[in-house]
């Protein structure tokens, strides 16, 4: 019994740092956007700037609150299955998100992201880098716990696999 507790306690301040890491990541980014705007970028560039990095903020939240939840289940048990629905719903949204801040972007800096016009090598690039994104979202490390029936100790197994 003592090696499982001491196994929870160090899975439990794992998971305190991950979470605590993505909720920092995320106010570090908001400030440094907030102070490269106080530098005088022009509407369309803060346009552009909000619209990629809220659908980031936003993951990095979720993640953020995950990791600090699981703390509670960690080795003793399974994730309830109300958060679990949860964050299956988070895995469309979150997708919606970041198709809607590509949008946001293509919208207010499409020279930045497409390149010069006809550069379709740029074009290809880009477009292979969103698809890229797009299918790693949906494999996200933290998500694929919340298969219902999943055990903590698997849990605990796939977050020390991707830490």
């Amino acid at each position: 019994m003592v090696g499982r507790d001491a196994d929870r306690e160090r899975l439990r301040r794992t998971y305190r740092s991950l979470g605590l890491g993505e909720l920092v990541a995320a106010v570090v980014f908001t400030v440094v956007a907030l102070r490269w705007m106080g530098l005088g970028a022009d509407r369309a560039t803060s346009a552009a700037l909000w619209s990629a990095l809220v659908p980031l903020l936003v993951i990095l939240v979720q993640a953020g609150a995950y990791w600090l939840v699981a703390r509670n289940w960690v080795i003793k048990g399974e994730m309830p299955s109300g958060l679990a629905r949860l964050y299956q719903a988070f895995r469309v949204i979150d997708l919606v998100l970041l198709a809607a801040g590509l949008v946001g972007v293509l919208i207010w800096r499409p020279a930045d992201l497409l390149g010069t016009a006809g550069d379709s090598d740029h074009l290809a690039d880009r477009s292979g880098r969103v698809h890229q994104l797009l299918r790693d979202a949906t494999r996200l490390p933290a998500q694929s716990v919340v298969r219902r029936g999943w055990s903590a100790r698997h849990a605990a197994l796939d977050a020390r696999r991707h830490v």
